[in-house]
């Protein structure tokens, strides 16, 4: 019982952190739409292993990553500036020339990068272990910590196969969404960027 409902946490975690529309979804919602199904599953199957990789951080390490950003306020300059310059580059890009780009760039390690440089991934697995571990829903027991990374790749996955499904729904619909996806990963970018600096 203890190991299912360690899954289930996991997967419940997870989908609320993955469901928001965000630089990861809009890619697995673009490349399914323009390449096929398996090449923004290949997406999702990056940025899930990223996700687990951000949940087992948080756990082994949170409060240290937590102290780390309070006491080296120039640390998060440096990343708000490089997620700020991967934004302005999305935007600026000519559609071949992004294109082209992703050719050279597999599916499964673009979801890698565009997972890893959304560090409030890594800050949202932080707060979320402390919150769990606070109302006594997390324990430190091996079997129930990989049962609940798990649960992270199975939540991670389950939101982006659905995202990925829908993406010719969604984007047929919305003109405007697919003409400019890039564009609109580059703002994601830009605004988490400036917001993060307003903070």
């Amino acid at each position: 019982m203890i190991f299912f409902s360690a899954l289930i946490t996991g997967i419940l975690v997870t989908s609320v952190g993955a469901l928001p529309l965000g630089l990861v979804n809009l890619s697995v919602l673009d490349s399914s739409h323009k390449k096929g199904y398996r090449e923004g599953m290949q997406i999702a199957h990056g940025a899930a292993i990223t996700e687990v990789f951000f949940g087992l951080t948080a756990i082994l390490t949170g409060l240290y990553i937590q102290r780390l950003f309070e006491e080296n306020p120039s640390l998060n300059y440096i990343i708000i500036s490089i997620i700020g310059i991967v934004g302005i580059i999305f935007i600026l890009k000519k559609k071949k020339s992004i294109g082209d780009a992703e050719n050279n760039f597999p599916g499964f390690w673009k979801g890698i990068f565009l997972n890893l440089i959304s560090i409030q991934v890594l800050l949202f697995w932080v707060v979320a272990i402390a919150f769990l571990y606070s109302h006594n829903k997390f324990n430190y027991a091996p079997a129930f910590v990989i049962t609940f990374l798990i649960g992270i790749w199975a939540g991670k996955m389950g939101v982006l196969l659905i995202y990925a499904r829908m993406s010719r729904i969604i984007l047929s619909k919305s003109d405007l969404l697919a003409k400019n996806i890039n564009r609109i990963i580059g703002v994601v970018l830009l605004a988490t960027s400036l917001i993060n600096i307003l903070k």
